[in-house]
């Protein structure tokens, strides 16, 4: 969804059936060598109506409302909330969701995957996995739905001494390493500022789901 930049952002009301439900993460990265990342909450990927518009909208929500209502894929949901400020900062449509109502419940899931798409787990299980880069076209396609997938909000540190920044979004994968359908794509260019881009070819990976083998030992059976 393109907002018109010129006008205020508007609250508008929703409805809609949830199709996906992802880890709403920041990361931040430095050249090749630093990519941190930061769960901050939830994006709720729906089909519906928004401000009488029938498509496709991603709403940002908080953890404490993943927690309370316990969303879950094919739930049908309905209420407001406000237009994104940054365009090229936020990936989904909608944020400062408000007056939920859940119209209908889904039976949890239980199939084992993948994709998982049973209910998503707490932001603390997401932060000790980590995250490995995932191609752009499975998370569009074999991943699409999965608990462990998420297209992340990336700020770039182009130039430090005028705190200069570029913005873009990238897909991660926090899933099992050895799930079949993952794919990390192909390597990603860092611009700097009058410098050659780097390129992470992923070998930063490694180091950011290391913490799995203290929280999450099956990974590595």
């Amino acid at each position: 969804m393109k907002r018109n930049p010129f006008i205020e952002p508007q609250k508008i009301s929703f409805e809609g059936i949830i199709t996906s439900i992802e880890p709403r993460a920041t990361v931040w990265r430095y050249r090749m060598d630093n990519r941190t990342h930061r769960e901050i909450g939830y994006n709720l990927f729906l089909n519906g109506i928004y401000a009488e518009i029938k498509n496709d909208f991603v709403l940002a929500i908080t953890e404490a409302m993943q927690n309370k209502y316990r969303f879950r894929i094919n739930d049908r949901i309905s209420g407001n909330a406000w237009e994104k400020l940054h365009e090229e900062r936020e990936f989904a449509d909608f944020y400062k969701v408000s007056n939920i109502k859940i119209l209908a419940r889904c039976e949890q899931e239980t199939r084992s995957g993948p994709p998982w798409t049973g209910e998503a787990p707490d932001l603390e299980v997401y932060s000790n996995r980590g995250a490995r880069m995932l191609s752009t076209k499975r998370w569009k396609s074999k991943c699409r739905g999965c608990r462990w997938a998420n297209m992340s909000n990336v700020t770039i540190e182009y130039n430090f001494n005028t705190g200069a920044k570029k913005y873009r979004f990238e897909s991660f994968c926090y899933g099992p390493l050895d799930c079949p359908f993952y794919a990390m794509g192909p390597a990603r260019s860092v611009p700097y500022y009058k410098k050659e881009s780097s390129s992470d070819t992923g070998w930063m990976d490694d180091m950011c789901v290391e913490m799995r083998s203290i929280y999450f030992k099956e990974d590595y059976e």
